[in-house]
């Protein structure tokens, strides 16, 4: 079959199918054109080598490895798992803790409520002072509404300082405490 014949086929037959279809007519099936004579020689030495008519000849012996990729989810979910039924169970929102003293601001700003005591009470007619010393080791004087990194001092009494903390969790929630310090 001419080339020419056979790609104006294909056009109009509808591409691969009828390029399949030529193919196999065209494959080594087809020995009415292509038949060769076959070497007598050749005949001969493949009827010398062959079992005899009843014997199966023995298969040699060859080793093959065989290699299994396996899919380890680890902590991915599993690809081929339809999202659409997939149920995620929503986490426990967390606290979000401080940064590190060095990325807060300095003085009393930003000093955490647990990282100060009270050293000392000041009054002097209604204004109530308090000698707080944190943790850099600095002493600050403050009054009531002085805030502090995670809180404020809400109010200074006899003997005591009630702090105010005011904590943020990951759902965005803001979770309020009151911490008594003598």
């Amino acid at each position: 079959m001419k080339f020419g014949t056979l790609t104006s086929m294909v056009a109009r037959r509808g591409g691969l199918s009828c390029l399949l279809g030529m193919a196999l007519l065209s494959s080594p099936l087809d020995v009415g054109a292509r038949a060769q004579k076959p070497n007598p020689k050749k005949v001969q030495k493949a009827e010398a080598e062959a079992p005899p008519a009843g014997e199966v000849p023995a298969a040699k012996k060859t080793q093959v490895k065989v290699r299994l990729a396996r899919y380890e989810a680890v902590s991915r979910r599993d690809p081929f798992q339809n999202l659409a039924k997939l149920k995620i169970k929503p986490s426990a929102p967390r606290i979000i803790g401080p940064p590190p003293l060095a990325r807060r601001p300095s003085g009393l700003s930003g000093l955490l409520i647990s990282e100060v005591s009270v050293v000392g009470l000041a009054k002097k007619g209604d204004q109530k002072l308090v000698v707080l010393r944190g943790t850099d080791k600095f002493t600050y004087m403050a009054r009531e509404g002085t805030k502090l990194y995670d809180g404020f001092i809400e109010s200074i009494g006899q003997g005591r300082v009630t702090f105010e903390r005011e904590v943020r969790d990951t759902a965005g929630h803001t979770i309020t405490s009151k911490v008594v310090k003598r």
